[in-house]
């Protein structure tokens, strides 16, 4: 599951952004599993962030599986947009540090300022708490994404897959662990994961609520483990009893 080379957005430069803090909580837990664990990868090994007029768009990908969701932006401080990256131990981070308790349905109560800014010769990324929770407790990380380096489009490859219909019925192989990592939308949305089939690829596209959008890739079987599923199959077959017939 190789996404294609990004267009290379530019760099985020003057974002001002408010949104709010249990949105954010969850665009960062949802995606986070993805990010690759190889500092080796800096393409990979960060969680990326799409600055709209209306959205912001989380992405992280480590060619294995790759998640993308969205939430709003409440209010433009400043004219910024673009895309900014931040390391994966940053997230965590920010996750330990901004909480949200109990909201209205109307409009969120507990707010975070999302800035990204230049100090010297770094650019960082600054989240500022404007709730009553931690009021004007503030934490800078690094800006890591770098327009001149290639990334993958994982948006494009989510719409190609979103776009496509399903259509293969024998079964494919997945990595149990890496298909876990979806646990982490399901708590992070509190709606149920639903997996699908996308065209003649070996991939499924996972969706979860209104807000995330996913995929993992299959794995290539060789012939010898392909001769083996087939006869750990069959030995099923032996075991259970026919679908027609009664139960012994």
């Amino acid at each position: 599951m190789t996404a294609p080379a990004d267009t290379a957005p530019p760099v985020a430069r003057g974002v001002d952004v408010l949104v709010g803090t249990k949105e954010l909580r969850a665009a960062l837990s949802a995606v986070l599993p993805h990010a690759s664990g190889d500092p080796e990868l800096p393409m990979l090994h960060c969680v990326v962030c799409d600055v709209g007029p209306d959205e912001l768009i989380w992405w992280a990908t480590d060619n294995l599986s790759a998640g993308l969701t969205w939430h709003e932006v409440h209010s433009h401080q400043a004219e910024g947009l673009g895309r900014f990256a931040i390391l994966p131990a940053d997230a965590k981070k920010l996750l330990s540090i901004f909480k949200a308790g109990k909201e209205s349905e109307d409009a969120p109560e507990f707010i975070v300022q999302i800035q990204v800014a230049q100090h010297g010769d770094g650019q960082y990324v600054i989240i500022t708490d404007q709730s009553g929770l931690l009021p004007g407790r503030s934490y800078r990380v690094p800006q890591i994404y770098a327009a001149d380096a290639p990334a993958p489009a994982i948006d494009r490859m989510l719409a190609r897959m979103h776009h496509s219909s399903a259509s293969w019925s024998e079964e494919c192989v997945f990595n149990g662990e890496i298909l876990a990592r979806f646990k982490a939308a399901t708590g992070a949305y509190r709606e149920p994961v639903q997996v699908g089939a996308v065209g003649e690829s070996r991939s499924l596209i996972v969706r979860c609520g209104a807000h995330f959008l996913g995929a993992i890739a299959g794995i290539s079987a060789t012939e010898e483990s392909e001769r083996e599923r087939a006869a750990w199959r069959a030995e099923w077959s032996d075991r259970l009893p026919s679908p027609t017939g009664g139960m012994p």
